[in-house]
């Protein structure tokens, strides 16, 4: 679940009662959304009839506002308050969602402070205004709005809002969307209008600034002309309040909504950084710059997916998200007309660790730059790239969860699909394929015994798990004297302990990992240590995968060599110590499979992340080519078959 501010424009041609089926969407798939709308072109209109139009005051910097007197209020509240809040309101409820109209006089909602003093420079020479009834909103009432959506509740708000003392005041309603998505730490807002986000020049459609990071700033205000000013501003303060993406987009054509929240449009988000210093500055890099600077640890990943969407829709791919949340983007035919399907299968998540995002002397540094979103981001880039034969399906997957024992995005996809071929997303090395990783076994086992005096010889339960312990410690080694390699040798490692007492009886409770080979089968070296226990004592196996390696004669395995000799390298074929999604769909599909991906593996999991940016490129050519080699392959053997077949008959 997800909170989500969506403000809606009131400029000319904008109708926010088209845009409420898709609100309706998001609340019925459980997210929590907030409407803020303006109604500036309707209020000008009425202004004109009424005998009072709309003057509009320009500041210093070029940011255009309207000049609020009292009856200048009194029309925008007609407008605003009552028509177009009403009508929101009316058209949710019709369509049964549970919606209130508010105004951010109502409850206090949005607090602000009247401006003493303006300075209008809308004539050439600077005007100073002191009756205007207009500020900027300092303070939300965010538990009350919290209340709302906690009882399943879209609050729909719109200007005005009021001072400590009870005033009206006019305020510009871009950035009172923003302060309200910082205040309820929402994930997205979306800013939309009848304009597709930020033109570097105003005249040309063609000149959309799609992303803004850290270098793209000054460019994007520069840019920013009129009431865009003002976007690009609130844009920037929801940022700095925590918000963890922002969207300038359109309101208009078809699926408005979800366009912006796959972004099109100008994208900020949080965390995004300055690469204007690197060799290669192109979207290859900034996708991978913007997931790492994005951070998606296992259980919180729906931003960083949010994200790759953004990329594989712009990259041109079809992208789609699963029931558990992974992304999955598509490029050729669809799985399910397809002769031949190959999957890159990446995983998104990151374990916890926070690592400041930079990029220094062509190394990108941040969580998640190795394992696993830089080969994550090859992938893509590599898929968008690839030259497919007709009838193939490449699908490139950001699996949700692998760094935490389920694996469930893994799972799903596995569930789901069958492919011809996969590669696995995990660090090799940009000269290594990765043939294999062994198997292992997460366990709690629990000691229980009767209280004692400390003088007693009777053991505890503490003596009784440490002693169990070296039981274990003394059948491993056994097990692993003679052993060439650590690939064939049982690895153990106690991750916790944990002690407590009732007064009656003692509890102790051991956390244990093990790495196992190929042949060791999970089921049979669980037995062996519940032989070891002593009375009362219980293990349960909180995780396993089992073993699983493939060959160098595997097709997937000799297009990746072919390939990395191609770049002018000498391909290092390897097996690991660790485990990864290839020892889940592995045992499962049982096609030609292995792993790849730039990066050094020894920096999984450490504060030292980082990741040479020249590796990465260059990993994106060599799997580029080992998909076409492997996609060529696949279909020859798939023409080869039905030969065969219509011979037969």
């Amino acid at each position: 679940m997800s909170t989500i501010v969506i403000k809606i424009g009131g400029g000319q041609g904008i109708d926010p009662l088209a845009l409420m089926d898709e609100v309706a969407g998001l609340v019925r798939q459980g997210e929590r959304v907030v409407v803020v709308h303006g109604g500036s072109h309707e209020t000008n209109q009425l202004a004109e009839t009424l005998g009072h139009p709309t003057r509009t005051i320009q500041s210093g910097g070029g940011r255009v506002s309207r000049r609020t007197d009292k009856r200048t209020l009194e029309i925008f509240e007609m407008v605003y308050c009552g028509k177009i809040n009403k009508a929101v309101v009316e058209r949710l409820r019709q369509i049964g969602i549970n919606a209130i109209g508010l105004s951010g006089i109502d409850a206090g909602i949005w607090q602000g402070r009247r401006k003493a003093a303006i300075r209008d420079m809308s004539s050439g020479t600077t005007v100073i205004i002191r009756d205007d009834l207009s500020g900027r909103v300092e303070q939300v009432n965010g538990e009350f709005l919290n209340s709302l959506l906690d009882a399943g509740m879209v609050p729909v708000l719109t200007p005005p809002a009021v001072t400590p003392d009870g005033v009206a005041i006019n305020v510009d309603a871009d950035r009172a969307a923003a302060v309200t998505a910082g205040a309820l730490k929402a994930d997205e807002l979306l800013l939309l209008s009848n304009v597709p986000g930020v033109l570097e020049s105003v005249d040309d459609p063609n000149s959309l600034i799609q992303t803004v990071s850290g270098s793209d700033l000054q460019v994007v205000q520069l840019a920013a002309k009129g009431r865009m000013k003002n976007k690009v501003l609130a844009a920037e303060e929801a940022i700095g309040s925590g918000v963890s993406r922002v969207v300038i987009g359109s309101a208009g054509g078809e699926r408005a909504i979800e366009c912006a929240r796959r972004g099109q449009g100008t994208l900020f988000q949080q965390g995004a950084i300055a690469i204007s210093g690197t060799q290669d500055c192109s979207e290859s890099v900034r996708v991978l710059a913007d997931l790492v600077a994005t951070p998606s640890v296992s259980g919180s990943e729906h931003t960083a997916v949010r994200v790759f969407e953004t990329y594989a829709n712009r990259f041109g791919l079809r992208c789609e998200i699963d029931q558990e949340g992974s992304a999955l983007a598509h490029a050729g035919v669809d799985p399910d007309s397809c002769l031949a399907h190959i999957m890159l299968l990446g995983h998104i998540d990151t374990v916890p660790g926070d690592i400041p995002v930079r990029v220094e002397d062509g190394v990108l540094h941040g969580r998640g730059s190795v394992d696993a979103k830089g080969p994550l981001s090859a992938m893509l880039v590599a898929a968008s790239e690839a030259e497919l034969p007709e009838g193939v399906c490449l699908t490139v997957a950001g699996a949700v969860g692998e760094e935490a024992a389920e694996s469930r995005g893994a799972r799903a996809i596995a569930a789901k699909y069958s492919p011809d071929a996969c590669i696995i997303g995990e660090p090799s090395g940009v000269d290594g394929v990765t043939l294999g990783y062994k198997g292992r076994m997460a366990i709690c086992a629990t000691f229980m015994s009767e209280c004692a005096h400390a003088a007693s010889e009777t053991q505890n339960a503490c003596d009784l798990a440490h002693a169990w312990w070296s039981k274990v410690g003394l059948r491993v080694a056994k097990f692993n004297d003679g052993k060439r390699l650590m690939f064939e040798e049982i690895q153990a490692r106690l991750l916790g302990q944990q002690s407590e007492t009732d007064g009656n009886k003692d509890c102790a409770t051991f956390k244990a990992s093990f790495r196992l080979p190929l042949q060791v089968d999970p089921d049979d070296f669980e037995s062996d240590l519940r032989s070891m226990l002593p009375k009362d004592a219980m293990i349960v196996r909180t995780s396993s995968e089992v073993a699983y390696v493939t060959d160098r004669n595997d097709p997937v395995v000799r297009s990746l060599m072919t390939a990395i000799r191609e770049d002018g390298m000498t391909p290092k074929p390897k097996i690991k110590t660790g485990t990864a999604d290839l020892n889940v769909v592995g045992p499962i599909w049982r096609c030609p499979i292995a792993a790849y991906g730039p990066g050094n593996s020894a920096l999984d999991h450490t504060p030292r992340e980082h990741l040479d940016l020249d590796d990465y490129l260059r990993s994106i050519r060599v799997l580029r080519r080992a998909v076409e080699r492997v996609a060529r392959e696949l279909l020859a053997n798939h023409q080869d078959c039905v030969g065969e077949l219509q011979s037969a008959t």
